[in-house]
């Protein structure tokens, strides 16, 4: 199971403060967004149930330009650090419950475990989530032969005598195109 980057550090929740700028989410959105408002001199403060998005998903990446293959988590503390680097404030175990425009400079964001800050500007940067069919095994079968990305996971099921494409994100039709190439039977 993948680390959760969580668990590493987890700030008090803020009540009553203000900042330029709350985004809500920490995946790669979020953090990149942090980075660049805190670079531009705006406190910010992150606002997750965790870091890391759908990265905590995985436990290795084979296709970001530039590095070669590396631990899903060890990405995901290079974006946390990152964005800390430069001053973005991250508070995770909570879930932003409400945004509420109070007037032409505020926003009211109130969430779980008592956050309640005003900002400037909010950004939503929620991600998306994995859609499940519900069927028997596929918890148990996630990561050793049940795929969330065809397009990601495709060389995994080279030579295989079977995929399945049930589809979600990726369109049905499209999505066997890859795992055609890869695997001998494709449905």
């Amino acid at each position: 199971m993948p680390l959760r980057l969580s668990a590493v550090r987890a700030p008090r929740v803020p009540k009553g403060e203000e900042y330029d700028t709350v985004i809500v989410g920490a995946g790669p959105a979020g953090l990149s967004a942090a980075i660049y408002t805190t670079r531009f001199l705006m406190s910010t403060l992150i606002v997750s149930m965790d870091v890391g998005g759908q990265l905590n998903l995985t436990n290795w990446i084979d296709d970001y330009p530039g590095m070669g293959g590396l631990e899903a988590s060890k990405l995901v503390e290079s974006f946390r650090s990152h964005a800390e680097m430069f001053g973005a404030k991250i508070v995770t175990g909570v879930q932003v419950k409400s945004v509420q425009r109070l007037d032409d400079q505020w926003f009211l964001v109130r969430g779980s475990r008592g956050l309640e800050v005003k900002a400037h500007t909010v950004i939503l940067a929620v991600g998306s989530r994995r859609r499940k069919l519900g069927v028997p095994g596929e918890e148990e079968l996630a990561g050793r032969g049940v795929s969330y990305c065809s397009v990601c996971d495709a060389p995994l099921f080279k030579g295989k005598n079977a995929v399945v494409v049930v589809g979600a994100g990726t369109p049905p039709w499209k999505a066997p195109s890859s795992s055609a190439a890869t695997s001998r039977r494709s449905t």
